[in-house]
């Protein structure tokens, strides 16, 4: 699933807290891991270049997600900058 249709499709239904796992750059997330899931993602990338490192692969999915418009904010929060 492309990163923006997923967090399109689950903003409406995240209720609590919601966490997002990345697996290590050379083995990726274990089969154990993966069960535990609600949904998996994917980042498509080019063909010729078919991996990314870790920190490239938060700042895309960070990115995307920052693309979202923010839920209502809850009474009593704060704003930081």
């Amino acid at each position: 699933t492309s990163l923006r249709t997923l967090f399109k499709a689950k903003k409406a239904k995240l209720r609590g807290k919601t966490g997002i796992l990345f697996g290590p750059e050379r083995t990726g997330l274990t089969n154990d891991d993966l069960i535990l899931a609600d949904s998996l993602m994917t980042i498509d990338i080019n063909p010729k270049n078919p991996s990314l490192n870790l920190a490239q692969a938060v700042a895309v999915v960070a990115y995307e997600w920052s693309l979202l418009k923010p839920a209502k904010k809850a009474k009593n929060t704060i704003e930081m900058a």
